[in-house]
């Protein structure tokens, strides 16, 4: 695992996420201190991610229509089954 400081993981962050998708992993160092881990996410946590992702997108969308509270918080429940 590689270490990198917290400023360079800052300014490199999109090339370090494109890293990260290839398999690899980073220490992020604050003061040589390890504080965080970037690693990958395995493959059902990545899809469930996804499909969360997909969620919110459809949610925001039918509220973006002008449904009511009452019809987003029933949209809501029923994601949550």
């Amino acid at each position: 695992m590689k270490k990198i400081g917290i400023f360079e993981a800052k300014t490199h962050l999109s090339s370090l996420i494109e890293a990260v998708e290839k398999c690899e992993s980073f220490t992020i160092t604050k003061r040589n201190q390890p504080i965080a881990l970037l690693i990958p996410l395995d493959q059902d946590r990545r899809s469930q991610g996804l499909k969360a992702v997909d969620e919110i997108r459809k949610l925001r969308t039918e509220i973006n229509a002008r449904m009511t509270l009452d019809e987003v918080l029933q949209y809501r429940d029923e994601a949550r089954k």
